[in-house]
Formats: C-alpha cells, sequence, structure tokens
C-alpha cells in the first residue's frame, strides 16, 4: 500500500535575538501517528540552546522510503542558513543525515546513536559502507551499551575517514539510558551529550558561543 508523505515537519526555537546564532538541524525517527518532537531531543534542547545553538528538529517517518527522508531533510536544509549550519539526527535520523551531509555538505554532522546494524547484530547488514568518501567532520556520540554498535564493537569502526571521530557514553543504551545500578544518571549522561556536542560545534564552525 502506498502512503502519502506528509509535508516536512520542522519544529523551531522563538525567534532568535541573535540571527547569527549557528543552527543544528537534528532529525528524529517517528512512526506515522506519531507527535510531538522525540523525547531525547526534547530533553537535549534547552541544553544545546543554553549554550547558543539554534535547534531546529525534524520527524522523520519510521518505515518510509529513505529517497523520501533524504528529500524532506535536504528540504530542511534549504530552509536553512548553511554557512554555520550542522546537520545530523539520533537512530535513523543520523543515517539519513550521512546520506543527505554529502549532497548539501553542511559544516558538520553530528550523529546521536548511530545504527550501525539491527540491534544485536553485529555481523549483519553493516551500514559502515554508508562513509565510504565521507569527508565531512563528524562526531559521532554513542552508547556504550547501544545495540546498534556497541563499545565492544570499537576495532570495526577503526576503518572510518579521519574525519569521523567517537564519543562514547558509559553504561548507556540507544537512547542513553543507564541500568538502575549505574553510577551515572540519564540527567549527567545528556549533560555530557551536549557538551561534547557543544565543543564540537566550536571546532568545526570556529564560534566561541556562550559556556
Amino acid at each position: 500500500m502506498n502512503h502519502k508523505t506528509a509535508p516536512t515537519m520542522l519544529c523551531r526555537n522563538p525567534t532568535s535575538p541573535y540571527p547569527t546564532m549557528p543552527t543544528i538541524l537534528l532529525g528524529f525517527p517517528q512512526s506515522r501517528e506519531g507527535v510531538g518532537e522525540d523525547p531525547l531531543l526534547k530533553d537535549l534542547r534547552p541544553l544545546l540552546q543554553a549554550g547558543g545553538l539554534s535547534v531546529l528538529t525534524l520527524k522523520l517517518t519510521i518505515g518510509e522510503d529513505d529517497s523520501v527522508l533524504v528529500r524532506e531533510m535536504e528540504a530542511a536544509v534549504d530552509q536553512c542558513e548553511r554557512s554555520k549550519l550542522v546537520i545530523g539526527g539520533f537512530s535513523l535520523g543520523a543515517r539519513i543525515a550521512l546520506r543527505v551531509a554529502t549532497r548539501v555538505r553542511p559544516t558538520a554532522l553530528l550523529c546521536l546513536g548511530f545504527p550501525f546494524h539491527p540491534p544485536g547484530q553485529p555481523q549483519a547488514h553493516k551500514r559502515t559502507n554508508l562513509f565510504v568518501g565521507h569527508d565531512i567532520p563528524t562526531l559521532i556520540i554513542q552508547g556504550a551499551r547501544d545495540p546498534h554498535g556497541t563499545q565492544h564493537e570499537a576495532k570495526t569502526y577503526q576503518h572510518l575517514p579521519d574525519c569521523v571521530q567517537f564519543r562514547w557514553i558509559e553504561e548507556a543504551n540507544h537512547r542513553f539510558e543507564t541500568r538502575q545500578k549505574s553510577p551515572w544518571s540519564r540527567n549527567e549522561h545528556l549533560l555530557s551529550i551536549a557538551n561534547r556536542s557543544l565543543e564540537f560545534a566550536r571546532q568545526t564552525l570556529a564560534w566561541n558561543g556562550n559556556v
């Protein structure tokens, strides 16, 4: 059955008094029936904003053809000022952003919980080939226990381009949640993700924002 594609949905910040603020566009996966913003990005948004980034998020429908999702993100990028633009996303959003980056050439790429393979199947359908020829500064922030790509599999990623760097979040799963007895809380992980993302943005955009 063919489904009509919903119009691109951008969740914007309120109008900023600082029009030259760098922008980060983050895609997130959601079912056709889903509404609102992904909880992870919703919680990260105020932390990134406090650091001086203008945050836009984009819903990407789970199960939709990749070519459709790529066009939707490209349309969203067209609404942004590219001179200070980082694109990326969470999970499916990170994978689509990687594909879009090769076409629209943003300043940098931020991937949260990149889905290198189906959950718990490290030998199946590896997506590292998507990075072949990739030359855009990229930060992948990954939970050490992410079933889509754990820290124990790190050797698998050593052949990725030099422009790709990893930051592992201890004890975290795909959504950066921790075990009940973990010494780290989810809020601590969110703050760590935000700080590393902001540091990456400052480095790649040659931008001095708020601390």
